[in-house]
């Protein structure tokens, strides 16, 4: 029998069928888990909600760097909120106009899940000019100290 994961809101449902579930885990924050699709590969879901699929997170990755990145006249510097998996991260060193890249994320299970499962997408980790900051989305007041350009 087929086993599915669907992530749903009132008038729309996307299904895919899953062969496996591959990691599972609960952090104090939020239930991770990585499930592998026929046709998507390897599915990160939050709480059961699909935020990326191996076949097409580049679409939203890409999208989210290089838009606003190539639109600033001059940028020295990048903050990405949220964004555990890394992707955005990892395409932001790829500029080497920037001299300092933070990634703020709420929750280090989600970054240790992404290193296991998408190292492609984690491999902007070991760049010198990243940062990661762990803390709550309360406390980016500090990060705003540090007038990041993007």
């Amino acid at each position: 029998m087929t086993q599915w994961v669907c992530d749903s809101e009132e008038r729309v449902r996307f299904c895919l069928a899953i062969d496996a579930v591959l990691d599972e885990r609960q952090s104090p924050f939020q239930k991770i888990k990585i499930v592998n699709s026929t046709l998507f590969g390897k599915v990160l879901l939050l709480d059961e909600v699909i935020m990326i699929t191996e076949r097409d997170e580049f679409i939203y990755r890409e999208m989210m760097t290089h838009i606003p990145t190539c639109l600033h006249k001059n940028p020295r510097s990048a903050l990405v909120v949220g964004g555990g998996d890394c992707g955005i991260l990892t395409e932001l060193t790829k500029y080497d106009c920037l001299d300092k890249i933070t990634l703020c994320e709420i929750d280090e299970e989600v970054v240790a899940v992404s290193r296991k499962h998408f190292p492609s997408l984690t491999a902007g980790l070991s760049d010198p000019r990243v940062e990661l900051v762990l803390l709550m989305v309360q406390n980016m007041c500090v990060i705003c100290l540090l007038r990041l350009t993007i």
